[in-house]
């Protein structure tokens, strides 16, 4: 076996260790979070004059998790929870059509149906936000 086809193999290998890993760290990091979703869900539910139901707030909240954990910039001033915390709550909000829930959120409200369509494709909307 060559040399180079040799590091070709170790190159590959070593990239899916790389993916193993990372997927291990986003599979505890779903689990160590998802606490935070019910909590989230819960404060949203008590909070907002509209009849929601638990589970449809616990899968949107869900959803929102994987965006914050695919989006979070660790170089920024803010903790993982606390943007984690706020993106749950704005995705909640935004695909539910709760309006005034959060603080600084009146004026426009989207159609729950634009939001509804965005947590599909799990775009970076927020991505660098906050």
């Amino acid at each position: 076996m060559g040399i180079s086809k040799s590091l070709r193999i170790e190159k590959t290998t070593r990239r899916r260790q790389s993916k193993k890993h990372l997927k291990r760290i986003r599979e505890e990091m779903i689990e160590t979070y998802l606490p935070l979703v019910g909590e989230v869900a819960e404060e949203v539910r008590i909070k907002s004059s509209v009849d929601i139901n638990y589970e449809e707030l616990i899968t949107t909240g869900l959803s929102a998790l994987i965006e914050a954990i695919n989006n979070y910039e660790p170089n920024c001033s803010v903790s993982f929870a606390t943007y984690c915390r706020k993106v749950i709550e704005d995705t909640m909000v935004d695909v539910f059509g709760l309006e005034d829930l959060t603080e600084g959120r009146r004026g426009y409200k989207r159609p729950p149906e634009e939001a509804r369509g965005e947590m599909v494709g799990f775009e970076d909307s927020k991505k660098g936000q906050y």
